[in-house]
């Protein structure tokens, strides 16, 4: 069960970290299209992009201080975030092993009354 459990926590790390790279590089490139252009208009796609990237990048947003990026290697960076997208993959698969163990329970439970 825990070998099951990590390896959750692992995939859904990584996809949090790939979608929150892509929600910060649509919000940039939004924005530089909105700064090139003064006529830009956002597309949907882009408006959630913007909302979700401060979400997700959430907890590691609050540690990291402009004084750090200016004073720390970029790799701390990047551990920093890897460390936080791991922070969502552990929470997430608990979560879902939770909700999947309760399942398996309601199902035995009902199965073992007939």
């Amino acid at each position: 069960m825990k070998k099951r459990i990590f390896i959750t926590a692992l995939l859904l790390a990584g996809l949090h970290l790939v979608l929150t790279m892509g929600c910060f590089i649509l919000a940039y490139g939004s924005a530089m299209d909105a700064f090139d252009n003064p006529d830009h208009q956002s597309t949907d796609i882009e408006r959630i992009a913007e909302s979700l990237a401060p979400f997700l990048s959430q907890p590691a947003a609050l540690l990291w201080t402009s004084s750090m990026s200016k004073n720390m290697p970029d790799i701390v960076e990047w551990v920093v975030y890897a460390l936080n997208s791991l922070i969502w993959g552990i929470i997430l698969s608990l979560l879902v092993n939770a909700r999947a163990r309760r399942k398996a329970n309601a199902i035995s439970l009902s199965s073992g009354m007939e």
